[in-house]
């Protein structure tokens, strides 16, 4: 594994542990969901709980990639390059999803949630493309 993709490996592995916690303990101050995901006050109740299990999504997400990085650094390329690939993969097309429902208007105003399509996809596109 380059060590290019190591570090976009590493970026991917932060933005998902951050998201994690801001989904799963953050979730109800108004600076997360309302600066960050765009949600209004009044609809965090009815979110709350598709928030918390979103934010472990993106913790098993962050913990495979993890998992099949150690499995490559210390040798393991048959353990570890197949978990990066589909934990690259998954990621990648969650992002590519988010951008879809984006552009389509989905819960939110239109977009509100490039950002985290981008943030969510980029790197690990770019791990696959280093790798």
């Amino acid at each position: 594994m380059s060590v290019i993709a190591q570090v976009f490996a590493w970026i991917a592995i932060a933005i998902h542990v951050g998201v994690w916690v801001l989904e799963s303990f953050l979730f109800q101050r108004s600076w997360v969901h309302q600066g960050f995901f765009k949600i209004a006050a009044k609809d965090v109740p009815g979110v709350l709980l598709w928030s918390v299990n979103q934010g472990f999504y993106n913790l098993m997400l962050a913990g495979g990639m993890v998992f099949g990085v150690i499995a490559m650094r210390n040798g393991d390329t048959a353990v570890g390059g197949p978990f990066i690939t589909y934990t690259c993969v998954f990621m990648a097309v969650c992002g590519v999803v988010l951008g879809v429902s984006d552009w389509l208007g989905l819960g939110r105003p239109k977009g509100s949630s490039w950002g985290g399509a981008i943030g969510q996809a980029l790197p690990p596109i770019l791990v696959l493309l280093t790798f």
